[in-house]
């Protein structure tokens, strides 16, 4: 409804994703309940289109995903020619938010952990809204950890963290985005 006022009157928005659910992660008890963050951008999208501005033009939208975020496979491939046409979202500006640990690992070819932050903050009680620098990077050790010692259902691990910034560029060179 927000997005639709803030549509009809001439005005853009930006909003992140990072906070929400990952595919496969539980809800209400329920597990592997959630569906993906493309399926709440598509809402955005299509709100953005029908809420014109004036019949002079679609609504403005940027939507924001972090790195770390286990859908972000998903994110990228939402404006790509391939795939999956239900899951598609080609009216808004997607962006993906990086943290210095994720260059760091980057330029070391190492691993990267993607993850839900539902249920980071159900099984370890962490906490990552708001986090940024030394603060996510401490948190990101620890859901590392976390990891690796099998504590969570709802992570991947990415065996080279250069090969989830190739795909971005691959992305990037086949639509013109994601923003970084």
């Amino acid at each position: 409804h927000r997005i639709a006022k803030i549509s009809k009157n001439d005005g853009g928005v930006g909003i992140f994703l990072g906070y929400l659910r990952a595919k496969g992660s539980e809800v209400n008890g329920m597990e592997n309940a959630a569906g993906t963050v493309v399926q709440w951008v598509k809402i955005i999208n299509d709100t953005l289109v029908a809420v014109n501005q004036g019949g002079r033009r679609a609504g403005a939208g940027t939507v924001a995903l972090p790195i770390w975020h286990n859908d972000i496979l998903d994110f990228l491939d939402m404006q790509t020619e391939h795939g999956d046409q239900r899951m598609k979202a080609y009216d808004v500006f997607p962006q993906v938010v990086i943290p210095d640990v994720f260059m760091e690992r980057e330029q070391s070819c190492s691993p990267w952990i993607t993850f839900c932050p539902f249920e980071v903050k159900n099984v370890l009680g962490l906490d990552v809204r708001g986090k940024y620098g030394e603060d996510f990077e401490n948190i990101y050790y620890q859901i590392e950890t976390a990891f690796k010692e099998g504590k969570l259902k709802v992570a991947r691990e990415i065996p080279n963290a250069r090969d989830l910034l190739k795909q971005i560029m691959r992305v990037q060179f086949e639509t013109g985005l994601p923003y970084l």
